[in-house]
């Protein structure tokens, strides 16, 4: 049975490219006033050339002149700054609100295309603040004024929750797998194998959200640590070294598998 989960956890290593974590990721979120009325592009300018899966474009002859807003593509392509252009904005003009909802960069400038003029407006230097940045910012014919604001209930959608219920279960599911692999299958350990990681979720995205947005990974080691003691002391018949090797366990392998779903599911995991 040892031999099957490391072998398991070699494959999924093997298989999956490193790409994120099961949890919640970082978002910037910026409503935009002084546009009303006109027909607008948005996107952030990174202080680096990539961030999750953004790029910039290294070629733009291999990009096909019959993709979808490809004149746009080349306006912000050829827009000169000492930031970078990754290959992603939205059209704003309806909504006035702009989203970078998966790995946005750290530093960035916002840059805003006026399709009426053909003219482009560019804020200062901006950092995300928290794991979820929002930002007010007024427009006029030459600037960008851009003030933050705080986190409120109305700035946490439907998809916020059922995001974080999604990852609770998925969580829950591959670490009772993995109890099971483990021989550990009596229902009151499954149990409070579901309650803790219900518990350790809720408390890694409330930290998350508030002022340990930059400390994702040291979160996730103190929570694999936290969830193997109280193991160790709830299950008095299951050895030390058997409690610590499936903690272990349990929290790589939904972290890879964390990274597959991220792939095919970026908006949730």
């Amino acid at each position: 049975m040892k031999k099957f989960i490391i072998l398991l956890m070699i494959i999924i290593f093997c298989v999956v490219p490193v790409s994120a974590d099961m949890g919640p990721k970082p978002t910037v979120k910026i409503d935009i006033n002084g546009l009303e009325g006109k027909t607008y592009y948005v996107t952030l300018l990174s202080k680096e050339k990539s961030t999750g899966p953004h790029n910039i474009i290294k070629d733009i002859k291999k990009i096909d002149k019959n993709t979808k807003n490809y004149d746009i593509i080349l306006k912000f392509y050829n827009y000169k700054d000492e930031y970078y252009y990754l290959n992603t904005f939205e059209d704003c003009s309806q909504t006035h609100r702009y989203e970078w909802n998966y790995f946005p960069p750290d530093d960035f400038k916002i840059l805003i295309y006026i399709l009426d003029t053909n003219t482009f407006i560019c804020s200062d230097k901006c950092s995300r603040y928290a794991f979820d940045s929002y930002y007010d910012i007024n427009v006029n014919e030459t600037s960008i004024s851009v003030s933050t604001k705080k986190i409120t209930v109305n700035d946490i959608k439907e998809i916020d929750v059922m995001s974080l219920i999604a990852r609770i279960i998925v969580t829950i599911f591959i670490e009772i797998i993995i109890a099971w692999f483990f021989n550990i299958r009596e229902y009151n350990k499954l149990l409070l194998i579901a309650v803790i990681n219900i518990l350790t979720q809720l408390s890694l995205n409330i930290c998350l959200y508030t002022y340990f947005y930059n400390l994702l990974i040291m979160l996730e080691i103190m929570i694999m640590v936290i969830e193997t003691i109280i193991y160790k002391l709830s299950f008095n018949d299951i050895s030390t070294k058997k409690i610590i090797c499936y903690g272990i366990a349990a929290n790589f392998v939904s972290f890879i598998l964390g990274q597959w779903l991220t792939i095919f599911f970026p908006t949730i995991f």
